[in-house]
């Protein structure tokens, strides 16, 4: 009689593309060693054309971490798309390398994500070293939107809807 061995469930697969910085990625998962709990998760590093083996040495420290390493530099959304094709959460969150966590971020996305129930494209808030906001959400570029961002019509006209669009992260009315 064999043994059935029951298989964890994934919750999340880490995709992070690594182009030549150990610094940046050791940073990163040590945070996401450190912050993420209750959460079953898998790291999975796309290394573009690492010239030296550092990357295989620091990934002695991470359980559950897949290495794909390319012998060129494939670019960040083809390396991402390697993670993906192995990957086995049922979510996937790419992660910038220099990313660094203060909180289970990771765990409250997904619970967010769970209930939304449906398919979701989620980003979150970016935070700078000093903890300031990070602009990250823009509009597709436009005639008008590179005319008030370059004019910077934006700041003097932050409430506009016509002068703010493409810095989405000012409030409006």
């Amino acid at each position: 009689m064999e043994k059935q061995i029951q298989k964890t469930e994934l919750d999340v697969s880490i995709i992070i593309v690594n182009y030549g910085s150990t610094e940046f990625i050791k940073a990163c998962l040590e945070s996401v060693k450190k912050h993420t709990s209750k959460i079953n998760y898998e790291l999975i590093i796309v290394d573009n054309d690492s010239k030296s083996d550092k990357i295989v040495d620091l990934l002695k420290d991470f359980k559950k971490t897949a290495l794909i390493r390319n012998d060129t530099n494939k670019g960040f959304s083809t390396a991402n798309n390697q993670g993906a094709e192995i990957a086995n959460g049922k979510y996937l969150l790419f992660l910038n390398n220099d990313t660094v966590f203060f909180e289970n971020t990771i765990k409250m996305v997904f619970d967010f994500a769970e209930s939304r129930g449906e398919n979701n494209i989620i980003g979150c808030k970016l935070l700078n070293d000093d903890k300031s906001i990070q602009k990250s959400v823009y509009d597709f570029p436009s005639l008008l939107n590179v005319f008030t961002s370059n004019l910077f019509l934006y700041l003097l006209f932050s409430k506009s809807k016509y002068f703010n669009k493409y810095h989405l992260i000012k409030k409006r009315n």
